[in-house]
């Protein structure tokens, strides 16, 4: 079958050389050529784009009939930018040519500028296109890439850097003249995507803070203070600490930061406090815990008189001479109390209070801290009391108890 058909192809070769080149044309042969050749001429092109031909219309209009749809598509390839909410794909189709609806074309740049016309983009611009669609057009590239170089900049921090995200390009387009944006309102357009988040720009750089470092506190133990006071010797100081971090940002916002370095410019310094440790209840048995609250002897000891407990003593001392603190402690009461006039009252803790009566003037106020042998009043008679005298108690868990035991 192979030999038979390598024998009908060069019986068919013979025939188109003998044709061709060995026999001589008769002159009817030649008019037959001649009559074929204008025919084919003449009405060809027409016929085939009537078969074979792709119509582009715009807005229901054929503007041309291409011979092919890849050189249609081609052509549409280029962008025509008409602005937001024109949708170009409702206003140009492609579909086949039923008959000669327009003007032939057979190259992409005629049938380009038959679309431009159709189309009202007369015009030619540089159009920014972010992920796929166009944001703006402007005059040309030169002037496109200034803008994006200016939008960069606007959100790049000190000494660090800023770049576009995503794909965002530049292409040449056809356009009506009256959508080229001047310089100051397409920056302004472009500044406004970012802040609505059309347009990205990641940006870098580093920051350093200073943050505060707490101070500690140190206890030392004091045996001349009572148990459960504390005093402080030394005030504490925070130290100072620099931290550098690198901060990133998106479209101006801070979205994450990772720490560089940290370095200390100020070490702190512990508060030292005082811690009591020094008993009252211990010193019951009299061994001397107490300091001497008024100078003067005592003219009424503790105890049973006249029916009823004396619960404190008196001590004999000149009218306006000072009365002192026996421990340190907190002022837990000042001013006037019944009977017992001008009165001040000090927690000493442990729940062991002492009590100053008949007062002529109270040299302290309530929640105030006094130390041992501060002046916290006056000798006087104010209350029940037949003369200038200090009355002084001692009160050990709710309890009055002889103030002797604690000389």
């Amino acid at each position: 079958m192979h030999a038979g058909l390598k024998h009908l192809v060069a019986r068919w070769r013979a025939a188109w050389r003998r044709f061709l080149v060995e026999d001589p044309l008769t002159p009817a042969q030649v008019l037959y050529l001649v009559a074929i050749t204008v025919v084919l001429m003449a009405f060809g092109p027409p016929l085939w784009a009537s078969f074979t031909g792709w119509a582009v219309v715009v807005d229901g209009r054929a503007v041309a009939v291409c011979p092919s749809l890849s050189l249609a598509r081609q052509a549409l390839e280029e962008k025509f930018y008409l602005g937001e909410g024109r949708d170009l794909a409702q206003r140009v189709t492609v579909r086949r040519a039923s008959a000669v609806e327009g003007p032939q074309v057979f190259q992409a740049k005629q049938l380009v500028n038959l679309l431009g016309e159709a189309l009202g983009t007369t015009g030619r611009g540089t159009a920014l296109v972010v992920d796929g669609k166009v944001r703006l057009v402007v005059a040309d590239a030169a002037e496109a890439r200034s803008l994006l170089e200016d939008v960069v900049e606007a959100f790049r921090p000190a000494g660090g850097k800023a770049w576009l995200a995503g794909s965002v390009g530049l292409e040449e387009v056809r356009v009506p003249p009256a959508l080229v944006l001047g310089r100051e309102q397409a920056l302004e357009a472009l500044l406004s995507a970012v802040r609505r988040g059309e347009l990205a720009v990641l940006a870098e750089g580093r920051v350093s803070e200073k943050r505060e470092i707490p101070f500690g506190v140190e206890q030392r133990r004091d045996g001349s203070l009572l148990r459960g006071y504390t005093k402080i010797v030394e005030a504490g100081r925070p130290g100072v600490e620099e931290i550098t971090y690198r901060v990133r940002y998106l479209n101006g916002r801070e979205v994450g930061r990772e720490e560089l370095a940290r370095h200390i410019l100020q070490e702190p310094r512990s508060r030292v406090v005082a811690v009591g440790t020094r008993s009252l209840l211990a010193s019951r048995a009299g061994d001397g815990s107490l300091a001497w609250p008024a100078a003067g002897s005592v003219s009424s000891p503790f105890g049973w008189r006249w029916g009823r407990l004396h619960s404190g003593i008196d001590i004999t001392a000149p009218y306006g001479s000072p009365v002192r603190a026996a421990e340190s402690g907190w002022v837990v009461r000042a001013g006037w109390n019944g009977g017992y006039g001008l009165e001040v009252e000090i927690s000493h803790g442990e729940g062991v209070v002492t009590r100053y009566a008949h007062l002529s003037r109270i040299e302290v106020s309530p929640g105030q801290p006094v130390e041992r042998g501060q002046v916290i009043g006056r000798v006087g008679s104010t209350g029940s009391a037949t003369g200038p005298h200090l009355h002084f108690e001692v009160w050990v868990g709710g309890q009055a108890v002889n103030p002797m035991r604690f000389f």
